[in-house]
């Protein structure tokens, strides 16, 4: 039998002290989702756990270190393939 390996990611919603929202407007050139707006997202590397990714991402991509994030939901997506996803949310001071 074979067994398809789903791809796992790790998404964090980012919020400051006024509800407000900080999303990345991704690039045209981009391979998914070219010019949309977005949370902050990346897959989970082989020997990591989705808390680890989800910390390694928002230092790459926003030189932020996370405070406490919180794992509100999981769920497989499907997108152009299928997608098993962790959803964060954290509080974002700037710092």
């Amino acid at each position: 039998m074979n067994k398809v390996k789903i791809e796992q990611a790790a998404i964090v919603i980012l919020y400051d002290e006024n509800k407000r929202l900080l999303l990345q407007h991704r690039t045209d050139n981009a391979p998914r989702m070219p010019g949309f707006w977005a949370f902050f997202v990346g897959h989970i590397g082989q020997d990591e756990t989705p808390l680890e990714a989800i910390f390694r991402e928002a230092f790459e991509e926003l030189h932020y270190r996370l405070k406490k994030p919180k794992l509100i939901m999981e769920r497989d997506v499907e997108l152009d393939k299928k997608i098993h996803l962790y959803v964060y949310l954290d509080s974002f001071d700037g710092n």
